[in-house]
């Protein structure tokens, strides 16, 4: 039995012989009835020939696999017949051809043959990749995820989708492999013919995370080799989900979530969010010149947030830029800008946009008809405008708006009863905060330079598309004042320092503080001994990690960071010899999403001997208050420069998501990369 079975494992590869080779004559055929008696027809009789052994080695190889299990159903017997049908078919086609005078009788027979092969071929397809594996893609594409991915069904909307693409096409109705289905829950419930494939909460123990993680040469890997790979971030969500699981009905805010879960959600907010090009360095300029502040909003995706850096002096003829740049678009400010009607109409060609700031401008309800349709815009400043109850209109066509300012509005005086009635959902606010809307704030100048690491000095540039603000910087890491310097030109750092900046200028708040540490690599590091290990998980090489000179990036998962669930770090650097240093600096990882925090505190104590220690400099750093993009941080302890070849360094972890968070009180992590010496 196992050796007919082994012939009938064929059938998938001589399958295409027939179909190729009878497909091929009936086109050479049709071309040569098309050239008449231009030239001497070919002879097909060798052709049609090896079609019909290709054909009868087919059927029998197909009738060894189905007789072998694995395929059941209508869609069997359907598949079979057919193809015994193209078989029986072959013979009769070649006889015709030798026989009939009549051409084109015999290409009414030759195109049915040509039908029935589709028709089985589609039918085998249909059998091995499930009956809908020419929409399946697209049914899959087109699921809608809730708004609040944390609002969502685990197994309906999150593990069955991956399940769908990856497993289906081999465990459904017509395909069973292992007596085993996978398309409903129900399948999950029965399990296949080894008993269950979850055990709930010990993924380990589950035959399903079992063979996924197997290495892929392995005879009992899933999905077989030749079928579409669960990738990583899939893996280790499904191994998160058995593990926390407790029934198939549980919604993903109800169970505790791990980084494995934050970087799925990520890879999968990725795969449904629109694909659109991130605007060009040369595009960023136009939108400068035209008197626009452009800040992008995430590293890792095309979106930026776009305000007018002068309001005064600002011509709204400068709005037909946005168009090149539309689809990147997710804020704009306009406040306080002279717009004109005829020029909002680009304002409805910005269709991911979801801030607009038209406040204290001259806009009306009629000139903002264009709005109508912007499907993603949540918020809508209207503070001090002129716009009236006409512009309901334009607000019931903006199906995501959560937030509307109306504060110096004719809309002012209407009754909270009223906006819940006709909007319901939507937050009418009817005050102003000062800080955002009385006086705008000024974009962050840029800290500029060709690189984080350096030996000698490093050329530093600020840079602001705001021609009549001043920077202002300190070379410490404190705010900078009235007292600090006036940037002026491009100047040197030749030792390890934290650039901050901010920006300020007449009318406006001052910009936020920018900061960024660059680090001179002075003293090399010799050996790096963790007292607290590493999670197996983000281990990388353990402590040479730390003093490989290769920083980590924003993704927590490229093998450049050590990581800590829950705990502190404690680790002691040898320097291999007696140096005079002066001060320490270490990375450390910011993806709140992925439940990575920053430290609270580190501290650094320094040693000739390895036994006695004297403290270089303890720092304390605030908790983060709300959920900010990814982003790495490196943080610089100086003090007096003394002798030393051991350096004695705790980093003090957050330990527990904030309240905050979307998943408060969970285990969080500590994240942390390259520790250099000055």
């Amino acid at each position: 039995m196992d050796a007919l079975l082994y012939f009938g494992r064929f059938h998938p590869l001589l399958l295409h012989l027939p179909i190729g080779i009878l497909l091929y004559v009936y086109l050479h055929w049709g071309y040569a009835q098309l050239l008449g008696r231009k030239q001497r027809p070919p002879n097909f009789n060798f052709a049609l020939g090896v079609g019909l052994a290709t054909s009868l080695a087919t059927t029998i190889t197909g009738l060894l696999l189905a007789n072998g299990g694995g395929y059941e159903g209508e869609l069997l017997e359907r598949h079979k017949y057919a193809g015994i049908a193209v078989t029986l078919g072959v013979p009769l086609v070649w006889w015709a051809y030798r026989r009939w005078k009549n051409r084109g009788a015999f290409g009414l027979l030759f195109t049915a043959l040509i039908g029935l092969v589709a028709v089985t071929g589609h039918l085998g397809g249909s059998l091995t990749h499930g009956e809908d594996f020419l929409t399946r893609p697209l049914r899959i594409r087109g699921q809608t995820l809730p708004k609040n991915l944390q609002e969502a069904h685990v197994f309906e909307q999150l593990v069955l989708p991956i399940v769908e693409r990856k497993c289906v096409s081999c465990h459904n109705p017509q395909k069973a492999k292992g007596e085993l289905l996978l398309h409903d829950l129900n399948g999950w419930r029965r399990g296949g013919e080894n008993g269950q494939i979850l055990v709930a909460g010990m993924a380990e123990e589950s035959p399903l995370i079992q063979r996924i993680f197997l290495p892929k040469g392995d005879e009992q890997h899933m999905p077989p080799s030749g079928k579409l790979q669960l990738t990583v971030n899939e893996k280790n969500f499904l191994r998160w989900w058995v593990d926390s699981m407790d029934g198939y009905e549980a919604r993903l805010e109800s169970l505790a979530q791990t980084p494995a879960v934050a970087a799925y959600l990520d890879e999968l907010r990725a795969s449904n969010a629109p694909q659109i090009d991130a605007p060009s360095p040369r595009e960023i300029q136009r939108l400068r010149q035209g008197g626009f502040l452009v800040e992008k909003l995430s590293a890792n995706a095309p979106w930026i947030a776009v305000a007018v850096a002068e309001p005064d002096s600002f011509s709204t003829d400068a709005l037909s830029v946005l168009r090149r740049v539309g689809p990147a678009i997710r804020e704009l400010n306009l406040a306080k800008t002279g717009l004109e009607k005829e020029r909002l109409h680009v304002l409805g060609k910005l269709p991911h946009l979801q801030r607009l700031d038209l406040s204290h401008t001259a806009v009306s309800a009629a000139s903002l008809t264009g709005l109508a349709g912007l499907e993603n815009l949540a918020v809508l400043n209207l503070v001090g405008t002129r716009v009236d109850t006409s512009i309901f209109t334009t607000l019931r066509q903006l199906p995501r708006l959560e937030k509307l300012y109306v504060w110096r509005t004719p809309l002012e005086q209407i009754k909270g009863a009223f906006w819940e009635q006709h909007f319901p959902g939507l937050e009418v606010i009817g005050g102003v905060d000062v800080a955002q809307f009385g006086r705008p704030k000024l974009v962050a100048p840029l800290i500029v330079a060709e690189a984080e690491l350096f030996v000698d000095s490093l050329l530093i540039e600020l840079e602001t598309k705001a021609p009549r603000g001043e920077i202002r910087y300190t070379l410490d890491g404190s705010t900078p004042g009235e007292d600090s310097p006036v940037y002026t030109g491009p100047f040197h750092l030749r030792a390890t320092s934290e650039v901050r900046a901010v920006l300020a200028m007449d009318g406006w708040e001052d910009s936020d503080p920018v900061s960024k540490v660059f680090m001179k690599s002075g003293v090399p590091v010799a050996r790096i001994d963790l007292a607290t290990a590493p999670n197996e998980k983000y281990r990388a090489e353990g402590g040479a990690t730390l003093a490989d000179l290769e920083k980590g990036s924003t993704d927590f998962s490229d093998g450049k960071w050590l990581g800590f669930e829950g705990k502190d770090l404690r680790l002691t650097a040898d320097l291999g010899a007696v140096h005079e240093i002066s001060g320490v600096t270490i990375g450390a990882l910011n993806a709140p999403g992925a439940y990575i925090h920053l430290p609270l505190s580190i501290s650094v104590a320094s040693s000739v001997d390895g036994d006695t220690f004297t403290p270089l400099q303890r720092r304390q750093y605030p908790a983060a208050t709300e959920l900010t993009e990814p982003g790495v941080r490196n943080y610089l302890l100086s003090g007096t420069p003394r002798a030393a070849r051991f350096l004695r360094i705790e980093v003090e972890s957050q330990r527990v998501n904030p309240p905050w968070h979307p998943a408060p009180g969970a285990n969080c992590w500590l994240f942390v990369d390259e520790v250099l010496v000055e």
